[in-house]
């Protein structure tokens, strides 16, 4: 099940493009009747029995994002009644799923990782064969939580691993934090070549870290981090740097590159007043990683960067020690820069920065991909880049999904040129994104954006103080942004 649920990460990128509509399709393979044939029941006058909660199967599907529940049928019913509940909060329980199904099965059932499900199944009466419902539904509780390593005490997170090693495993390792707790990071952990997920027990009760001066996380393998909020007001490290001792060895066959192939996926984490690189390769004093997967998905990260930094600095950056990201998807996120009120205050001058040298196939790999797809980013690079790759540019195997975002002050007004850098012959989709840049929403991103661009004002409802609610009308009516701003929601 690990396994499954790493390996599917790169395709969650592009699957939470679907939306939230899934289809749920009943069926019932198993009863032996093709669907033109007229069956009748001999069972009559009988009251109906739900199925034994043993005989119910829930089968994930190959990428994790849905899954299949089935039952046995039972002969003389007229149906059954699913519910499906999210309870990972107990006093408040989420309907997932709540239908009356003609079969046995409900297909493309929405899956989420680290969610506690309660599943009812009520068998339902025929009148026609006078066969009455079942007096109660079955209940089949059920967890994707991945086995937990160890659950981590409120108090200082570094010192707890001082205490308590991480051990050697070819998994990743899962350390739940308590629900509601408050957390220091008082120094930095170094993971090293462990890979390592931290998560809150409760994603409707974050957990809480805030960063000392000196705290931060170093990583040489994949890496993890679900439903957490961070506070960094006070820390003055990367949030993200690459550890000194790495995984893998450098590999000879491409460009010496450490390429690490488990995703590092940041996701439902809000990240506060961030002074520093949200993923840094710690520059010169670095090694040359090449990191497969980047994903950060349903994050909020508001930065306020030190004059230092923002010199010539990323947002994410991999750039002096020679690396770079092969794919790096962003969506349904917000990042803006809460520093910048006057146009010398501290700036980043790039978001994304990449080693001259980065391209997919130095690496060992076929194409690369950037994804930006429903983000909002607000001050990010005001006067500099969205983007400096020249490795990337040009590039066969560079892939681009920019989608469905808006950008407001962001990268001197040449969004979509710097993220492309030149136009090769990879894939390269843009559409529905909003450009504004000093009250000015007419676009200058002629040549690289070639789809709809919404060219209107989406009136953000409080965007210098991190209230980035949608009242533009196109960009209502197109749903674009961080979802999380959309009033629908």
């Amino acid at each position: 099940m690990k396994k499954l649920h790493f390996l599917a990460w790169p395709k969650l990128c592009s699957m939470l493009l679907l939306g939230a509509g899934a289809l749920f399709v009943a069926s019932c393979a198993t009863d032996g009747f093709d669907n033109d044939e007229k069956w009748e029941s001999s069972v009559s006058n009988t009251q109906m029995v739900s199925p034994n909660a043993d005989a119910i199967e829930i089968t994930p599907s190959s990428d994790g994002m849905s899954m299949t529940i089935k039952w046995p049928v039972s002969m003389g019913a007229g149906g059954y009644q699913v519910n499906l509940f999210d309870v990972s909060d107990a006093a408040n329980p989420i309907v997932i799923l709540s239908k009356v199904v003609d079969g046995c099965s409900v297909e493309s059932v929405p899956r989420e990782e680290d969610v506690k499900y309660r599943l009812e199944v009520r068998t339902l009466g025929n009148a026609q064969q006078g066969n009455t419902d079942a007096p109660t539904a079955t209940v089949k509780e059920f967890s994707t939580f991945t086995a937990t390593e160890a659950t981590i005490p409120v108090g200082d997170i570094a010192e707890w691993f001082a205490a308590n090693p991480v051990r050697d495993s070819e998994e990743m390792l899962y350390y739940d934090l308590i629900a509601g707790g408050s957390y220091t990071l008082n120094s930095v952990v170094d993971f090293q070549g462990h890979m390592v997920t931290l998560r809150s027990q409760s994603k409707n009760n974050r957990a809480t870290v805030s960063y000392g001066a000196d705290g931060g996380f170093r990583i040489g393998n994949g890496f993890g981090l679900k439903h957490i909020n961070f506070e960094c007001g006070q820390g003055t490290q990367a949030f993200i740097a690459l550890s000194e001792t790495s995984a893998v060895e450098p590999d000879p066959d491409h460009n010496n590159h450490r390429v690490i192939t488990e995703p590092v996926a940041i996701q439902y984490c809000n990240i506060n007043n961030l002074n520093s690189y949200f993923l840094w390769d710690r520059g010169s004093e670095g090694l040359k990683y090449c990191l497969k997967t980047v994903l950060v998905n349903n994050c909020v990260v508001m930065l306020t960067p030190t004059q230092t930094v923002g010199t010539e600095g990323s947002t994410f950056d991999m750039y002096k020690a020679g690396g770079f990201i092969n794919d790096i998807t962003i969506q349904n996120s917000t990042f803006w820069n809460a520093s910048r009120r006057a146009d010398t205050d501290p700036d980043f001058k790039y978001f994304i920065r990449y080693a001259n040298a980065g391209r997919p196939d130095r690496a060992g790999f076929t194409s690369g991909s950037i994804n930006l797809i429903n983000c909002t980013l607000y001050n990010i690079s005001y006067k500099g880049q969205m983007c400096n790759h020249s490795g990337y540019d040009g590039s066969a195997m560079a892939n681009y999904n920019i989608t469905n975002n808006i950008f407001v002050d962001c990268g001197s007004h040449q969004v979509a040129r710097r993220i492309v850098g030149r136009l090769g012959s990879g894939t390269v989709i843009f559409n529905y994104n909003t450009y504004m840049y000093d009250g000015d929403t007419t676009s200058d991103q002629t040549g690289y954006d070639k789809g709809v661009i919404l060219s209107t004002d989406p009136g953000f409802a409080d965007a210098a103080n991190g209230n980035f609610t949608v009242t533009g009308a196109d960009q209502l009516a197109n749903m674009t942004g961080d979802p999380r701003w959309l009033p629908i929601n």
